[in-house]
């Protein structure tokens, strides 16, 4: 376990969040880490076995398979901006086969120590057990794919409540007194135990907040770049364009990609606006995703334009840059803004006139990237869904892949 521990980059936190009460005005549910796995992989989690993009989703293009045989495990690792004695975390999930017996498919750590866990039982319902005690068993099963079930789980640590909460579907299932002194760091999605059965799940749509703001029904959708934002410095490998180099979902990693070894150099993109993504409502964050790896010693930027001229804007406003120190194999490496730098609350507009740019910083060797990607994170309860058009806070992040 502290293999996957130490390949996960430090979390370098900016533009944070102040806790605040959920409405269609004030729209922040306070994200740490949040995965549509709408790249068509794990994204910037950090995987362990073999998981894989499934067109079974319970928003956008893809989900997350895993699928693993008795004894075997295959999940991934979310790592926290910082320990946290307070955590709530929201995913959905289906089942494609069951299991005959129980396995655990979710858990929070404290270093390598598994504090709470998520056990799906044979007859399909989930158990909560903090420190190996049963905190609550849900009423209802786990849907069968390709039906969701929504799974949030609220837990506090004894200098902050003491106890532990599970949610099924926006309801609270019986519990049992349950807590415990350790603060959670990370998270595991997929079978991550050694139990003999094997067991076949989706996952999709995963959020955890440092707080005690449940995530509530939000969707997350992916926007591909489309065109470029006036800077193209990087060079091309294996494709006509940079951006037909890095618009594929999901990635090739190796096959093509950009690459750059000149500090300064930039590539800029802009991406498919909101509207034909079935973007709107409450929108909760925006995610800035490459994939990306180097050969000798490279370190990127990735940074945004606000109001770019060049994808509709008036402008061009940049915002307080991600420094990203690339690893020998292909990997997913994320900023994501919980709120407008600028303003605070994301609109539509904003996110359609905003420009990605990445930009060689250091190192020598050679940066090569072959995905980039917008995540954006919404809720639409409440909200009448918009006319359709034919208009076409910041944490750093990092997860291993593949040797470019």
């Amino acid at each position: 376990m502290q293999a996957w521990l130490t390949r996960v980059a430090i979390l370098l936190a900016c533009l944070g969040a102040v806790p605040r009460p959920v409405s269609a005005v004030t729209q922040t549910r306070d994200f740490d880490r949040f995965n549509g796995f709408e790249s068509g992989g794990p994204e910037e989690y950090v995987a362990a076995g073999n998981p894989s993009p499934d067109t079974t989703a319970h928003s956008g293009v893809y989900g997350l398979r895993t699928s693993v045989a008795s004894g075997q495990a295959e999940y991934v690792t979310a790592t926290l901006s910082a320990p946290s004695p307070v955590v709530t975390d929201g995913i959905w999930a289906c089942i494609v086969t069951p299991g005959s017996t129980s396995r655990r498919v979710r858990s929070w750590l404290s270093g390598s120590t598994v504090v709470a866990e998520l056990v799906l039982l044979s007859d399909k319902r989930v158990e909560l057990r903090i420190n190996g005690g049963t905190v609550a068993i849900s009423s209802s099963s786990i849907s069968t794919c390709p039906a969701f079930t929504q799974i949030e789980v609220q837990y506090r640590a004894t200098e902050s409540g003491g106890d532990a909460t599970l949610r099924i579907n926006g309801v609270t299932q019986t519990a049992f007194p349950g807590s415990a002194a350790s603060s959670i760091d990370a998270t595991t999605i997929g079978p991550s135990g050694a139990e003999s059965t094997a067991l076949d799940m989706i996952w999709d749509d995963h959020t955890i907040a440092l707080t005690e703001t449940f995530p509530g029904l939000l969707e997350i959708a992916a926007l591909a770049p489309i065109s470029l934002a006036g800077d193209f410095a990087w060079l091309t490998n294996g494709c006509a364009s940079a951006v037909t180099c890095v618009d594929e979902r999901p990635p090739n990693d190796g096959v093509d990609f950009i690459s750059s070894t000149t500090p300064g150099a930039t590539d800029s993109f802009c991406h498919m606006p909101t509207g034909p993504a079935g973007i709107f409502g409450a929108l909760l964050g925006v995610k800035t995703l490459i994939i990306g790896g180097a050969s000798g010693s490279a370190s990127v930027k990735l940074q945004l334009r606000l109001n770019a001229s060049s994808c509709g804007g008036s402008g061009g406003l940049l915002a307080p840059f991600g420094d990203i120190p690339l690893g020998s194999g292909f990997a997913g490496y994320a900023l994501t803004n919980v709120t407008n730098p600028a303003t605070g609350d994301w609109t539509t507009d904003a996110i359609d006139h905003m420009a990605t740019l990445l930009t060689y910083a250091a190192g020598g060797g050679t940066a090569q990237v072959t995905q980039v990607l917008r995540e954006v994170a919404y809720d639409t309860f409440g909200f009448p869904t918009p006319t359709p058009t034919g208009t076409p806070t910041s944490s750093l992040s990092k997860a291993s892949a593949t040797s470019p």
